[in-house]
């Protein structure tokens, strides 16, 4: 909703994390090409792929820019931003096309803590824009959402491998923050 990509629009996911798998079935479902994702993880990396991601990236400690630039050479069309890493938020516009890229900021950096990006970006014709929920609207949006969920169930099942009773709370957030799962559902069926 905020990038308001097109078939064949490039674009590349920084974090493959839920926020960023749902952005590769998304741009997947439009048809953009090439879908690239980035992340330091390798097992969230095999989840991009799965979900569609054209080119996957491990930076290690390498540029994630530089990297992108060898992929595509005068940049992405779009660039979302799911990390919260404020490294990767100040690097970020450097990926992006000149007169035309935009990048939108998903994640959150640290409180108190703020980011840096040199004019020049902006004066190269390039947007930077931020999110709330990503501009979803729930009456306009929830079928699409549901079409796509159906549609791609078992991946969906893929990234969510694992249900957790709600006292397993902190053993699902562990996970998460562990990387051994993409997703973890809390089942509240014993509440209902």
């Amino acid at each position: 909703n905020v990038l308001k990509g097109k078939q064949d629009h490039s674009i590349a996911i920084l974090g493959a994390g839920g926020i960023g798998i749902c952005s590769i079935l998304m741009a997947r479902d439009i048809g953009m090409y090439p879908i690239i994702s980035v992340d330091k993880s390798d097992d969230r990396l095999a989840l991009a792929k799965a979900a569609g991601a054209d080119i996957i990236i491990n930076p290690g400690k390498q540029s994630i820019s530089e990297l992108i630039l060898k992929e595509v050479n005068d940049g992405v069309d779009f660039c979302v931003e799911a990390t919260g890493n404020k490294a990767v938020i100040e690097n970020l516009m450097h990926c992006i096309k000149s007169r035309s890229g935009k990048a939108v900021i998903v994640g959150n950096v640290t409180y108190g803590e703020s980011v840096n990006i040199s004019p020049a970006e902006f004066n190269a014709g390039k947007s930077l824009l931020g999110t709330w929920g990503g501009d979803s609207n729930p009456d306009r949006d929830m079928n699409l959402f549901f079409r796509i969920i159906e549609k791609h169930k078992e991946f969906i099942d893929q990234l969510c491998p694992t249900s957790y009773r709600l006292e397993e709370v902190n053993t699902a957030l562990d996970a998460m923050r562990q990387k051994s799962v993409g997703r973890g559902v809390l089942s509240l069926s014993e509440w209902s």
